[in-house]
């Protein structure tokens, strides 16, 4: 773990390129079969795994029928949107 000047052996690994929306910009919605499609929503959460299936993390105004107001979409499931004007969901 530790060379014998007491610094560690690793090192950091380099980041890639972020992938996705920004956190905290808004989306449309592209999945047909949700409860959102093509609404607007706020990105919560974006992972930067390869694995994760749904990467996506978006909270919305409204809630669905079973009382949740956050959904997770895959990459190519959100497009980003401009923000709600005044009066506007």
């Amino acid at each position: 773990m530790f060379n014998q000047s007491g610094r560690p052996t690793w090192r950091w690994k380099a980041k890639g390129p972020w992938v996705g929306p920004k956190k905290g910009s808004w989306v449309k919605i592209l999945r047909p079969e949700s409860y959102w499609f093509q609404t607007r929503g706020q990105v919560v959460n974006v992972n930067q795994k390869p694995e994760v299936k749904y990467p996506v993390t978006v909270k919305f105004d409204r809630v669905n029928y079973a009382n949740v107001n956050t959904n997770g979409f895959a990459l190519w499931e959100v497009i980003e949107a401009p923000a709600p004007g005044p009066g506007e969901v």
